[in-house]
Formats: C-alpha cells, sequence, structure tokens
C-alpha cells in the first residue's frame, strides 16, 4: 500500500479504518502485482460534497426539463 493511500485512510472515521486498509491488502494481493488499489480521497465534507454537487446541476451542464404539470419527475 503506497503512503498516499495510507494518508487517506488516516482520515477516515476510526470505526472503518481497519476494514478498509484490510480491503485494499486484499486487492492488492488479489492483483499480484498487475495493478494497486489507491484511496483518492479519504474524507470529502459536506461543503466539499455541496460543491461537487452543483457542478453537476448548473443549467449550462444538464439541461433539465419540467415535467407536465399532470406528471412526476420520477420515472
Amino acid at each position: 500500500m503506497d503512503t498516499p493511500t495510507q494518508n487517506r485512510i488516516a482520515q477516515l472515521h476510526p470505526s472503518v479504518r481497519t476494514e478498509v486498509t484490510q480491503i485494499i491488502q486484499a486487492c492488492d494481493q488479489a492483483l499480484t502485482g498487475q495493478a494497486k488499489v489507491r484511496i483518492t480521497q479519504g474524507l470529502r465534507t459536506f461543503k466539499e460534497q455541496d460543491d461537487l454537487f452543483a457542478l453537476g446541476r448548473t443549467p449550462a451542464s444538464i439541461p433539465m426539463e419540467k415535467p407536465p404539470k399532470n406528471r412526476s419527475a420520477i420515472v
């Protein structure tokens, strides 16, 4: 397991650190050197999540149509 992944795991909630470490070690072992698993983000704040969500919901990025008055927006 590489140092960036270890550093990101250290930012996770203590209740999941051990399990995440075990999962990554099992994946690395199963991949037998063909590839490595890397955690790219260990903690995302509510603000970061809201900002990312907003990026995908801007009018320019996704045209959103209003459903007819007699139909639900959920299909």
